[in-house]
């Protein structure tokens, strides 16, 4: 009689914990995955925001090989050209004071008139750096913007080509050219948008 008591307890506990880890089971399989939270879309345009990460192909090669008789050379190597250029991050104007950032189209009149008024006062830049940047696709228009502005002359001018879409993050698509201004930490200041008068913009340059 006890054998026969002692069998049906085993048979009882084996049930229950089969039962046990069938649910176990259930519950693992079947549990909800936790919903994801997206991470919220940082506005570049807000002031207070961190500047963009961007990636510069600088033009310093570019304008040195290509001039206007040896268009057939630049047509035939831009490839080779570009890949020679300097390659710029954020890192590379850390620096204790404003920094400066001009997103422009090298065929704009009023992006050359402001090009023209920051070389007339460019003594103005002691520690300040001005980054002058164009979409990547204005690639063929900068050597010659380049010379016939004579940059090459004013090496506190670093001027070069969006390569990671800096400007679709940072461009309010109102006006060019458009300035960004952004402190020592590299964050957003102050935008102008349109020309800026030197009256307005010198109180940022340091």
């Amino acid at each position: 009689m006890l054998s026969k008591l002692f069998t049906l307890l085993i048979l009882f506990a084996s049930i229950y914990a089969s039962a046990q880890n069938r649910d176990t089971t259930y519950t693992k399989k079947n549990k909800p995955a936790a919903p994801k939270i997206a991470e919220p879309k940082i506005d570049y345009t807000q002031l207070g925001t961190p500047m963009p990460p961007f990636l510069v192909i600088t033009i310093d090669s570019v304008s040195a090989k290509t001039t206007a008789h040896k268009r057939k050379h630049w047509f035939k190597h831009k490839k080779s050209i570009i890949a020679k250029s300097n390659l710029l991050t954020e890192k590379d104007f850390n620096t204790d004071a404003n920094l400066i950032v001009m997103m422009f189209n090298p065929t704009c009149s009023h992006c050359i008139e402001e090009t023209e008024l920051l070389k007339t006062n460019i003594q103005l830049f002691n520690k300040s750096k001005l980054l002058m940047l164009a979409n990547k696709s204005m690639k063929d228009y900068m050597p010659e913007f380049c010379k016939q502005r004579n940059l090459k002359d004013f090496p506190k001018i670093t001027i070069g080509l969006d390569s990671m879409g800096f400007i679709n993050q940072a461009y309010l698509y109102r006006a060019l050219p458009q300035i960004n201004i952004y402190d020592k930490n590299h964050k957003l200041i102050k935008i102008f948008s349109g020309e800026a008068p030197i009256d307005s913009l010198k109180q940022y340059i340091e």
